[in-house]
Protein backbone atom coordinates (compact mmCIF):
# COMPACT_ATOMS: atom_id res chain seq x y z
CA UNK A 1 0.00 0.00 0.00
CA UNK A 2 0.99 3.68 -0.28
CA UNK A 3 -0.12 5.96 2.69
CA UNK A 4 -0.16 9.28 1.67
CA UNK A 5 -0.88 12.71 3.52
CA UNK A 6 -1.89 14.63 4.97
CA UNK A 7 -5.85 14.57 4.40
CA UNK A 8 -6.38 17.38 6.49
CA UNK A 9 -5.47 18.74 9.78
CA UNK A 10 -3.84 16.84 12.43
CA UNK A 11 -3.27 16.50 15.93
CA UNK A 12 -1.02 13.45 15.83
CA UNK A 13 2.44 15.70 14.95
CA UNK A 14 3.08 18.92 14.13
CA UNK A 15 3.69 19.31 10.05
CA UNK A 16 3.36 22.50 8.08
CA UNK A 17 2.45 20.63 4.64
CA UNK A 18 -0.45 21.06 2.20
CA UNK A 19 -3.37 19.23 3.37
CA UNK A 20 -4.51 16.78 0.11
CA UNK A 21 -8.41 17.06 0.72
CA UNK A 22 -10.65 14.99 -1.07
CA UNK A 23 -9.66 16.26 -4.58
CA UNK A 24 -6.05 15.17 -3.88
CA UNK A 25 -6.77 11.80 -3.27
CA UNK A 26 -9.47 11.30 -6.24
CA UNK A 27 -6.13 13.02 -8.42
CA UNK A 28 -3.85 10.56 -6.68
CA UNK A 29 -5.87 7.57 -7.55
CA UNK A 30 -6.52 8.82 -11.21
CA UNK A 31 -2.96 9.04 -11.24
CA UNK A 32 -2.19 6.07 -10.44
CA UNK A 33 -4.32 3.93 -12.43
CA UNK A 34 -2.71 6.16 -15.47
CA UNK A 35 0.50 4.81 -14.68
CA UNK A 36 -0.56 1.23 -13.88
CA UNK A 37 0.38 1.09 -10.87
CA UNK A 38 -1.26 -1.30 -8.70
CA UNK A 39 -1.12 -0.07 -5.29
CA UNK A 40 -3.56 0.41 -2.37
CA UNK A 41 -3.49 4.01 -1.54
CA UNK A 42 -4.44 4.79 2.09
CA UNK A 43 -5.57 8.00 3.27
CA UNK A 44 -3.73 9.62 6.51
CA UNK A 45 -3.66 12.98 8.78
CA UNK A 46 -6.86 14.30 10.06
CA UNK A 47 -8.97 11.89 8.94
CA UNK A 48 -12.09 11.44 11.07
CA UNK A 49 -15.36 9.57 11.11
CA UNK A 50 -17.12 12.24 8.58
CA UNK A 51 -14.48 11.66 5.96
CA UNK A 52 -14.39 7.88 5.53
CA UNK A 53 -17.43 7.76 3.09
CA UNK A 54 -16.12 10.53 0.43
CA UNK A 55 -12.59 9.37 0.72
CA UNK A 56 -13.84 5.88 -0.04
CA UNK A 57 -15.25 7.47 -3.30
CA UNK A 58 -11.84 8.61 -4.20
CA UNK A 59 -10.83 5.34 -5.13
CA UNK A 60 -8.60 4.71 -1.90
CA UNK A 61 -8.92 1.38 -0.13
CA UNK A 62 -8.42 2.44 3.99
CA UNK A 63 -7.50 4.96 6.22
CA UNK A 64 -5.18 5.14 8.82
CA UNK A 65 -6.17 7.10 12.07
CA UNK A 66 -3.97 7.69 15.03
CA UNK A 67 -5.93 10.85 16.84
CA UNK A 68 -8.84 10.59 15.62
CA UNK A 69 -9.23 6.85 17.58
CA UNK A 70 -6.73 7.60 20.46
CA UNK A 71 -8.02 10.68 21.76
CA UNK A 72 -11.51 10.07 21.23
CA UNK A 73 -13.66 10.44 24.82
CA UNK A 74 -14.47 6.41 24.07
CA UNK A 75 -11.58 4.81 21.79
CA UNK A 76 -13.25 1.51 21.43
CA UNK A 77 -16.39 3.09 20.09
CA UNK A 78 -14.27 5.57 17.57
CA UNK A 79 -12.03 2.16 16.47
CA UNK A 80 -15.46 0.34 15.90
CA UNK A 81 -17.11 2.86 14.17
CA UNK A 82 -14.16 3.44 11.40
CA UNK A 83 -14.18 -0.48 11.11
CA UNK A 84 -17.97 -0.27 9.99
CA UNK A 85 -17.58 2.62 7.65
CA UNK A 86 -14.61 0.64 5.79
Amino acid sequence: YIGCGPFGHTETKPNNCQHWGIQGYAEAVTALKQAGIDFPLIAAGGVGLNDVADLLKTGIKGVAVSAAVNKAEHPAEAFKQFYNLL
